[in-house]
Formats: C-alpha cells, sequence, structure tokens
C-alpha cells in the first residue's frame, strides 16, 4: 500500500512538473549528458514510470517497387484438339463390323460399320451385265456400219456401169443412215450403262463407315450440344445393329489423343477484356490437380443460345496423361502486367467512411495515408498514390489510433513462388476407408473429413473413387446433414476404378468437421456384388 501510493505521488509530481515546465518545450530526445536521469526529457521520464515505455510491437514491410499483374480467372471442360461424329453416308440398315464400345482406341480409316449392301451388289452385277452386252452390242453395230459403206461403194460402182438402178441405189444409201443411227443409239446406251455402274460404284463406296479420325471411341452427345449423359453402356453405340439409319444419325464420336484444349465460358464484361495470345494458367482437375501454362487461342463472337456466355478456346503447352475430354478447368488469364508498382496484401488495406488508407510508421508514430489503387491480383493489390518507394507500411489488418507510438517490427514478405496445388482434405478417422457395400448393407455410410479452420474458401470439390460394378449405380452424397444429395459432375476412369467428381456447394461446409454420407441409387440397392469406396478426398481451392 506505501509502495502504490508513492508511485502514485511520484507520478502526480511529474505531472505537476510536466505542467509548470511546458512552456519550456523541453526536447522529447533526450539530453546526452552525465547524470542521465536529471537530463532526461520530462516525457521519458514519465514513460518510465507509467510503463508507456513499452509501445506495442508493429510489424512493417519497407514498400519497394515490383511486378504485379490482373487476372481473370474462368472456368470450362477440357475439349479435345480434333474430334469428329461418325455418321453414314448413304441411308440403310447399319450393321457392325466389328465389336465397338467406349474407350476403344481406333484408327483412321479402320471399318467399323457399314450398310445393308446386297442391294446394291446385285445392281452393280446387273449393271455390268448390262455393260457388258451394250458393249456387245457396239461392235456389231461398228461392224454393221462399216459393211453397209463398202456395200454402197459397191452399188455405186454398178450404178456406174448400168447394172444398178437408181431405185436400188437408194435402198442402199438409205440403209447405210440407219446403221450410223443404230451405232450412235448403241453408244449412248453404252455410255449410260457406263454411268449407271459408275452410279453403283459410287453407292459401294458408301457402304462402309470407316473412321475419319483416330483417337478414343466416345458417345456421340458427348461432342454435341446436348446433355452428356454418364451411362456409358456398351449397348449404346452396338444398340443401333439391324436398324435403319441416315446420313444424319450419329453413330459415334471419336477424340484424338493428339491434344486438348481447354474450352471455357465467359461473361460480356470479361469477354471484352480477352484477346488471342494472352498467357494464362490453366489447372485442370483430374484424380488431383494439374496446372499447366497456355495461351487464348480464339474468343467465339456470338453468345451461346443456351448460356448467354462466350466461348474461350486455350491451347495448353502441356498434356498429361491422364488428360480425358470433359474433364473440369480454371484458367487464370493474364490481362495486365505492371512492373515496378508498388503492390500490397489486400489485407493490409484498410477504408474510413468510403475511403482508402493504409498505415506507415514514421519517426516510431503511426501515419494514416489515404491511397489511390490499380491493379489488382489475388490477395494483392497496388498503390497507385499516396504512398512511396521505402516507406514503412504496417503489415497488418488491425487499424491503429493515428499517432500512435510503436515499435516497428520487421516482417519478411512472402516469396511469390509457383502456384501451389489446392489444399487437400482427407478423412480425419484412422483406417477409415474402404467403405464397402454390399447387397446386405443398408447403403448409406459416412466418412469423416478434417478440415483446417484457418483456411479460407473459395470453392471446393468433392472425389471419390469406387471400385467394383458402377455400371447403372449413381452416387448420391449429403454433406452435413443438409438436404443437398447430389449427382456427379463428371465421372473419370481409370482401370477398374471409377472416379466420381462433385462439385460442392461451400454452405454446406463446416470449418473443421465434416461429414460426407454416401449412398447409392437411393437409400437400397441390390448391388451385383461387393462394391469399395476406396477414396473420399476434399480439394478446396485457394481463394
Amino acid at each position: 500500500m506505501i509502495l502504490r501510493r508513492a508511485g502514485g505521488w511520484l507520478a502526480a509530481g511529474l505531472l505537476a512538473l510536466a505542467a509548470a515546465g511546458c512552456g519550456d518545450k523541453p526536447s522529447l530526445a533526450g539530453a546526452e549528458s552525465p547524470g542521465a536521469r536529471k537530463s532526461a526529457s520530462l516525457r521519458q521520464q514519465l514513460e518510465e514510470v507509467q510503463g508507456v515505455a513499452g509501445a506495442p510491437e508493429v510489424g512493417v514491410l519497407k514498400l519497394e517497387p515490383g511486378p504485379i499483374s490482373e487476372e481473370l480467372s474462368i472456368t470450362g471442360e477440357l475439349v479435345p484438339t480434333n474430334s469428329a461424329i461418325v455418321k453414314p453416308l448413304m441411308e440403310g440398315r447399319i450393321t457392325f463390323v466389328r465389336p465397338i464400345k467406349v474407350g476403344d482406341i481406333v484408327k483412321k480409316g479402320d471399318v467399323i460399320a457399314k450398310i445393308d449392301d446386297r442391294d446394291i451388289e446385285d445392281d452393280i452385277d446387273w449393271q455390268q451385265k448390262q455393260l457388258a452386252l451394250s458393249t456387245e452390242k457396239q461392235k456389231i453395230d461398228e461392224q454393221a456400219l462399216e459393211q453397209n459403206k463398202k456395200d454402197l461403194e459397191f452399188d455405186r460402182q454398178l450404178v456406174k456401169e448400168g447394172f444398178l438402178n437408181q431405185h436400188e441405189f437408194e435402198k442402199t444409201e438409205l440403209t447405210l443412215k440407219q446403221a450410223v443411227i443404230a451405232l450412235s443409239q448403241s453408244r449412248i446406251a453404252l455410255e449410260q450403262d457406263r454411268n449407271k455402274l459408275n452410279k453403283a460404284n459410287r453407292l459401294r463406296e458408301k457402304v462402309p463407315i470407316v473412321a475419319p479420325i483416330g483417337g478414343m471411341v466416345v458417345l456421340a452427345s458427348h461432342l454435341t450440344s446436348e446433355e452428356q449423359t454418364f451411362s456409358l453402356l456398351n449397348e449404346e453405340i452396338l444398340s443401333l445393329e439391324g436398324t435403319l439409319v441416315g446420313t444424319t444419325t450419329p453413330i459415334f464420336g471419336i477424340v484424338s489423343q493428339d491434344g486438348y484444349l481447354a474450352q471455357c465460358q465467359a461473361n460480356s464484361r470479361d469477354k471484352a477484356k480477352l484477346q488471342s495470345g494472352q498467357a494464362a494458367r490453366v489447372t485442370v482437375i483430374t484424380h488431383k490437380p494439374f496446372t499447366v501454362t497456355g495461351r487464348v487461342t480464339k474468343v467465339s463472337l456470338l453468345q451461346d443460345a443456351k448460356t448467354h456466355a462466350y466461348k474461350v478456346w486455350l491451347a495448353l503447352d502441356e498434356v498429361d496423361k491422364t488428360f480425358t475430354s470433359g474433364l473440369f478447368v480454371r484458367a487464370n488469364i493474364l490481362l495486365s502486367r505492371r512492373e515496378g508498382a508498388l503492390a500490397i496484401k489486400k489485407e493490409y488495406l484498410k477504408e474510413r467512411n468510403n475511403r482508402s488508407f493504409v498505415q506507415v510508421v514514421q519517426g516510431g508514430t503511426i501515419k494514416d495515408r489515404w491511397v489511390s489503387t490499380g491493379i489488382a491480383q489475388e490477395d494483392k493489390i497496388e498503390l497507385e498514390s499516396g504512398v512511396k518507394a521505402g516507406e514503412m507500411l504496417v503489415a497488418s489488418k488491425e487499424v491503429f489510433a493515428a499517432e500512435q507510438a510503436v515499435k516497428p517490427v520487421s516482417v519478411e514478405p512472402e516469396e511469390e513462388g509457383e502456384e501451389q496445388p489446392d489444399l487437400k482434405v482427407l478423412p480425419a478417422e484412422k483406417d477409415a476407408l474402404p467403405l464397402t457395400f454390399s447387397s446386405r448393407d443398408q447403403n448409406i455410410k459416412m466418412v469423416t473429413l478434417a478440415l483446417d479452420a484457418t483456411t479460407s474458401l473459395s470453392r471446393a470439390t468433392l472425389r471419390v473413387r469406387v471400385a467394383g460394378d458402377t455400371t447403372q449405380l449413381k452416387l448420391g452424397v449429403r454433406l452435413n446433414l443438409s438436404d443437398h444429395l447430389g449427382e456427379p459432375d463428371k465421372i473419370l476412369h481409370e482401370g477398374d476404378d471409377q472416379i466420381v467428381v462433385l462439385s460442392v456447394p461451400l454452405k454446406f461446409l463446416h470449418k473443421r468437421r465434416n461429414e460426407c454420407w454416401m449412398g447409392f441409387n437411393g437409400n437400397y440397392y441390390s448391388l451385383p456384388g461387393e462394391l469399395k469406396v476406396k477414396s473420399v478426398e476434399l480439394w478446396l481451392d485457394k481463394p
């Protein structure tokens, strides 16, 4: 109690002394002389008594010029650089000459099927015989004409010698004219028969249904604007056997394995920022995210009739062996880049009265600086005015009082490197997988996913790897007992495994613990055998 009162008296005395000496304008820095405590400034003595000398430490970064880029993020899917829909070249009944199923690899020119050509072959046989008769008839008419010419010359000589009258000679002339006409008719008939045979032969050429390009067989609907089907049954193609088809009937599709493009969509506002040649980073979601570089090759001029968006195609500089048509992609396109910019993390930018400002440390105190901003890049933003290079920026989202005394502590800037893969979240329980479903089980099981509470989410993708006969099964997923029971966005195949990819709305995710309930074709289903869920992975894209 005595010490507390003594401290209070001393503080009161120093405050009175400070008030009495205000007119002397003491130096805040203090004087360097013997007897340091006597010559110290009143403020320093006050700080020592009151504990103000322990000013809070504040992390600061030195503002230094550097590059910053503006990017546009759009999404889409992988499409092959070359694809074709196989259709018959003529009408008729189709017959497959070899078994064909989704996933088969075909070469350019391979005969896959044909149109029933029995009538065509019969017609060709008849036309060949008719052509042979016409050819023989023309030869006979040519010989008859030559003989008539000789007869005419002979009769002309007889007329001169008086052995043949004029009337008989005119008959010979008429016979010659008839022979000329007969030969002309034979030639015309021969040309007609030849044309008919050529036509039949051309029709025969349309009988085979061949692969126009080499690549992998897919359903025709996979390459059309129709809604894609995920029932990849072999019968989808072979069921056409023996049916009547026409030149507009799609039999199946082929996607080239030479390479892929990223086909994305952009709204009208973003489309105006895009042009061919812009560099991009493209992340392809296979069983794990795979990022490659690329560039914009084409931007459509017309809106899609269904989505009202514009298609954007990007060439990829690298293609991984796991790439297949239809995989989800996200492209970050470089719109502009500025060297020598003063860029800070967005969280260091503060706002007051609808104006942006940052805080710097100058002379040991906090200073507010109104700023204008420029290019924004993910979590960084450019400061165009209000600060200058070399100033010490407060590296904190906390707002400090202006003129507050602080102790600046240097903070190392984060090094920028290559884009890190998305955060992978695995089941929380040890040995939680695989889950086995059988015909005796109730068809709902759960895996708990552990999620880092510090993760800031922008989107999430759930991938479930299943082994077993899943041809006719539909996977349903329920997250955290929500009413969201989703069907797959994509289905991938790796050997005998099937990977189901679903987009996860962020509102269904919790910060730490997520319960993923899985079911097939509703709650119950008589499975053909055991079905194993080998892995359940939640991939969280960085914001």
